[in-house]
């Protein structure tokens, strides 16, 4: 698995220059009365990592940038920071996985740049550990990127 936490540098140094893509799931977790959102939160690590496993050799999956109830202002500023900096990191497409709580970041726009695509996806985290669902979002997600790869060349 190609993980930002888990990959060693020798590895790295092999698979580099097949890896194009990278995979931002993006998460929400408000917390109330000690009442944490561990099912939509690890739904869509689930997701993220079963695409990347899927395309796995051309896909790096980043830690998932969690919002723990910033100012929406304030976090969309945070991941705009990110997307800009991630322009600059030499790979050609960005995926971001969201849950419905960041649904307006499938509108926002993608980078200026005519050598690094982004699309964002957005997971339902809202129903129960429901398997079927789970793939459908796997499987639209995968359909996806392999097309965002295929309209680039």
């Amino acid at each position: 698995m190609m993980k930002l936490y888990t990959v060693e540098d020798q590895e790295w140094q092999q698979v580099a220059p097949f890896v194009d893509t990278l995979i931002l799931p993006v998460a929400s977790c408000f917390m109330e009365h000690k009442q944490l959102p561990f099912q939509s939160f690890h739904r869509l690590e689930r997701v993220a990592e079963r695409v990347e496993q899927g395309l796995q050799g051309r896909v790096f999956l980043l830690p998932t940038v969690v919002d723990y109830g910033m100012a929406p202002e304030l976090f969309r500023s945070v991941i705009h920071n990110t997307v800009q900096s991630l322009q600059k990191s030499g790979f050609s497409h960005l995926v971001v996985l969201t849950d419905e709580k960041h649904a307006y970041m499938e509108n926002d726009e993608s980078p200026d740049s005519p050598v690094f695509s982004m699309v964002t996806k957005v997971v339902s985290c809202e129903s129960d550990d429901d398997t079927w669902e789970l793939e459908k979002h796997v499987r639209e997600t995968t359909e996806t990127i392999v097309q965002n790869w295929q309209n680039t060349y």
